[in-house]
């Protein structure tokens, strides 16, 4: 009988007989990975990495990509928890019921694997599915260049700049104008990204990470890109003001299409606050080129009442009221 023993640790052990004889038999060596019953943050593991590397840690969050999804045959997925960071989890064994929104336990060895921080030898247990996925951080192209991203879910939006196709992924390369970020879609993601072409621009969320010394963005999901629509392509028709335009339909029910222009191109936030002055959620942050853009806002998880869309671009500030009616 094995006593007690406190989290994070890899308990090795081996059986030993003796028989009537007195002669003693030893089996081979067996071990077990003990649990903490309180969770490590992830973000404790990316700011003490190089103490805890090949440490014992226990960790709890949400499954972001799951497995089979970037690679199959084998373990190679991500989770995120409430501390805003995420990690890669591996073992070259597929555990399919690591699925994206599953919320699962996780007790493993720390590990660095070149650039990408991990845990893996990992026992697991699953304490729900179905869960709602982390917020991902709305960054630019600029700040996605940054370890501070790794493994972590982020949304940039970009202007592509070209798409390179290879045997087992397409990375799509993107530009804020002035700094640039790969975005990878492995083809066992099964992502349709036919929509995609160069000078345009389009939407990403996924993890954040690097490769061969380039900071990169891998998509798992077909709904975590978009091509953004209404640019004005006629350099004749650019339009001559900065505008936040009518949104429409107002008032609305669930998703109301919010419009903007802008005669040059500039860094602009697009939010949307309540009465109070929070902001609910950011609809855009970061660089755009001259043009008109349009914006779904999903407003499901929203309750009814008034909302203000505010656009601050070129040192100006823009209000428009919405009401939602559910």
């Amino acid at each position: 009988e094995i006593p007690a023993q406190a989290g994070d640790q890899k308990i090795n052990y081996r059986f030993v007989a003796i028989d009537a004889d007195g002669n003693e038999h030893r089996s081979g060596a067996y071990y077990v990975l003990i649990a903490s019953a309180t969770p490590t943050p992830i973000s404790d593991i990316h700011d003490n990495l190089e103490a805890w590397d090949g440490e014992i840690k226990t960790i709890r969050g949400v499954m972001t990509i799951g497995v089979n999804v970037i690679q199959t045959g084998r373990t190679n997925a991500y989770i995120q928890d409430t501390s805003g960071k995420g990690l890669n989890l591996y073992d070259p064994e597929a555990y399919p019921e690591l699925e994206r929104g599953v919320d699962v336990t996780v007790v493993g060895e720390v590990d660095l694997y070149y650039t990408t921080i991990e845990v893996k030898n990992f026992e697991y247990k699953i304490n729900a599915t179905g869960q709602e996925l982390p917020e991902p951080a709305e960054i630019t192209v600029e700040q996605a260049n940054s370890d501070e991203w790794e493994g972590t879910l982020i949304k940039v939006i970009g202007t592509v700049s070209s798409i390179d196709t290879y045997s087992n992924n397409t990375v799509v390369t993107i530009t804020d104008g002035a700094s640039e970020l790969e975005v990878v879609f492995w083809n066992s993601t099964g992502i349709d990204i036919a929509a995609l072409e160069v000078e345009k621009m389009a939407s990403f969320i996924g993890v954040g990470g690097q490769y061969s010394s380039k900071y990169q963005l891998t998509v798992g999901y077909q709904d975590d890109f978009s091509v953004i629509t209404g640019l004005v392509e006629d350099n004749k028709n650019l339009p001559e003001v900065f505008e936040l335009r009518p949104a429409y339909p107002n008032p609305f029910n669930a998703r109301a299409t919010i419009s903007w222009s802008l005669p040059e191109a500039a860094d602009l936030t697009v939010d949307v606050i309540n009465l109070t002055g929070r902001v609910v959620e950011t609809l855009h942050q970061g660089y755009q080129e001259a043009g008109v853009y349009n914006h779904t806002w999903n407003a499901d998880g929203f309750a009814s009442g008034i909302y203000v869309v505010r656009m601050r671009a070129a040192d100006r500030v823009f209000h428009q009221k919405l009401v939602l009616l559910k």
